[in-house]
């Protein structure tokens, strides 16, 4: 080392004259060279060098630095040495990972739920997990990229339409469509995003088919006999109740 200025040196536990004279492999420790003795061949070289590497600061906190190491060149164009020059990159390191990690949390809760995720901007869906694609039939990549109104049956599409451009989030029911046609009742509940500059809805979609289904037959019940399935007694006097209803508005027997 020929000069380093007080936070380089400072960084590896040196002051700018106590560095001077060092080696760099004095300077930042026999594991660190270990790592970058590569990247400084290749910059004596003659080449201009970019890398990250994280680094174990005495207090037992971690760095990650981004280094560029350049060719020095004398009057004559003679390389005489290199020129590092470091910038910790920490905060944006830790913002990123921490958005990776966010994304990667999101990625396995989608996984692992059986409710039908998509994300979508504008009606066009961006991402969905797999429970939406086994609930519609198609492939991901016949899901992702079209308009998420093109999966609603078309008698619920204006509900639908208004429930996004009115960015609203409570609970509410419509049909799906199938691959093979069929409908599908489901319950859907959105959240706005706001971000870059864009809206971006969350929908979480769940099947309510067998609720349908128990909700149905709850009513034929309530009507018809279980074992016969024909009209029970409560569907008899509601049927002669309206029978006599009709004959005396009618003046008939």
């Amino acid at each position: 080392c020929r000069f380093a200025n007080a936070a380089y040196a400072s960084l590896y536990g040196f002051t700018s004259e106590s560095i001077v004279g060092c080696t760099i492999e004095e300077i930042v420790g026999p594991v660190a060279w270990a790592e970058i003795e590569t990247q400084v061949q290749r910059c004596q070289g003659g080449e201009r060098v970019n890398y990250l590497r994280t680094h174990l600061r005495t207090d037992g906190s971690v760095r990650m630095l981004s280094i560029v190491l350049t060719p020095y060149l004398d009057a004559s164009g003679r390389q005489t040495g290199l020129l590092s020059v470091i910038t910790d990159t920490t905060q944006r390191w830790e913002a990123e990972r921490a958005v990776r990690e966010s994304e990667e949390r999101t990625r396995k809760f989608a996984a692992a739920t059986e409710e039908a995720i998509v994300f979508h901007c504008d009606g066009v869906m961006l991402d969905c997990n797999d429970a939406m694609t086994r609930l519609t039939g198609f492939p991901r990549n016949e899901v992702v990229g079209r308009n998420i109104f093109d999966f609603i049956a078309p008698a619920y599409r204006g509900k639908a339409l208004n429930y996004t451009r009115s960015a609203s989030e409570y609970l509410y029911e419509v049909c799906i469509l199938h691959r093979d046609g069929h409908e599908i009742p489901i319950e859907v509940m959105g959240k706005t995003m706001p971000q870059h500059g864009a809206d971006y809805r969350v929908v979480v979609v769940r099947d309510i088919t067998a609720r349908k289904n128990m909700q149905e037959r709850e009513a034929f019940l309530a009507l018809h006999d279980a074992l016969t399935e024909l009209l029970n007694r409560r569907a008899l006097l509601e049927q002669l109740s309206l029978a006599l209803a009709q004959a005396r508005s009618a003046q008939t027997p």
